[in-house]
């Protein structure tokens, strides 16, 4: 892939203009673009949209996170597609943005589509992870989904103020591979099980931790990878901002909001629960997917939700225990990002097209 790369498609029927500007460190990204993508998308018929591309390779994730919540039945009979599912992802990933730059049909509602539904799929690969290693401890867990989500929001937020999309030397690709991988291992039940172990329980810490570093002989080996992970991330986020060389007041009100959600879901349920983890995961894809309308619609960036951990808030200091709140919270989060997205959608549905045009002579 190269670096600055640039976009421009115009639409002889409305005479608009759409550009998407990029820059990748990624040696992954780089080798997948000249062995793999242009091979690929030189063999495809050149009437295939883009956006339909987006969908179907999206999509493969979902099935692979459906697989993933079989374990809890103990049945792994399906676990060898899940890295088949993602690396098919992945390179649908990149092969939607050559299709678009081969047939010139780059526009707002791809790169919408594009972007959104790969919150998403972070989302369920994180959550599958969390599941697969059976992860107890609901602190840690909804830790490392909000930090997750900060991490991939402030890409977007970076694109909304440079005008440009960086990915790094160890960008999403790489850590998307990564999570694939360790994913996948957790389909062997040998690993899983070692990966259960405390540190505690493992001779050579019991030797060699020192009384300073005794405070995390409690956690297993897999939390302690989840603290690395989120540890990475939140340099991450910082580099971001130093690079940036700014940061906005509306998104850092996302980071506290976002921050008090997952406090409050930690609060909430003193267990593990997956609604729990979906609300964290929606509020902070509510807030990209209106960062992307901002973006693609040159609009200022947007405030976020502040209404529900308003509600949150609110319910804390009265202390009331409402039943079944995660399921009422999780259905308000749902339908809030299922309305913005069809919105845009809505407005931007002159894009679609079930086949490209033929070029004309």
């Amino acid at each position: 892939m190269e670096k600055n790369k640039i976009t421009v498609t115009n639409y002889s029927s409305n005479k608009s203009k759409y550009s998407y500007s990029s820059t990748t460190e990624s040696f992954l990204d780089a080798f997948m673009g000249q062995k793999i993508v242009k091979p690929i998308v030189n063999f495809l018929p050149y009437g295939l949209p883009a956006n339909i591309i987006t969908i179907i390779s999206t999509s493969l994730v979902l099935f692979s996170f459906l697989i993933a919540l079989q374990c809890q039945n103990d049945n792994y009979t399906l676990w060898f597609l899940i890295p088949v599912f993602v690396c098919i992802y992945l390179i649908g990933d990149c092969v939607d943005g050559e299709q678009a730059r081969r047939t010139k049909t780059g526009s707002p509602l791809g790169e919408f589509l594009d972007h959104f539904l790969d919150t998403f799929v972070s989302g369920q690969l994180m959550i599958s992870l969390l599941v697969v290693y059976n992860v107890n401890r609901p602190t840690l867990i909804y830790t490392v989904l909000c930090i997750g989500y900060i991490t991939q929001s402030i890409a977007f937020w970076e694109r909304y103020q440079t005008g440009h999309m960086f990915f790094g030397k160890f960008g999403s690709t790489e850590s998307i591979l990564t999570l694939t991988l360790i994913l996948t291992l957790g389909g062997f039940e040998k690993i899983r099980n070692f990966a259960a172990l405390k540190l505690s329980e493992i001779d050579f810490f019991k030797t060699h931790l020192s009384q300073k570093l005794s405070f995390i002989s409690g956690f297993s080996i897999i939390e302690i990878v989840f603290i690395i992970l989120v540890i990475c991330a939140i340099g991450n986020i910082i580099w971001t901002i130093f690079r940036a060389k700014r940061i906005s007041i509306r998104f850092f009100l996302f980071m506290l909001f976002i921050g008090f959600v997952t406090f409050e879901m930690i609060h909430i349920n003193d267990r593990l629960d997956c609604f729990s983890l979906f609300i964290i995961a929606l509020y902070a894809i509510g807030y990209v997917q209106s960062l992307l309308y901002a973006i693609v619609s040159k609009k200022k960036d947007p405030v976020p939700d502040f209404l529900f951990p308003a509600a949150l808030l609110v319910l804390y200091f009265m202390n009331v225990q409402i039943p079944n709140l995660s399921k009422i919270l999780f259905v308000y989060v749902s339908v809030e990002v299922v309305i913005k997205a069809s919105i845009f959608i809505y407005k931007n549905r002159k894009y679609w097209v079930w086949r490209n045009p033929k070029v004309e002579a």
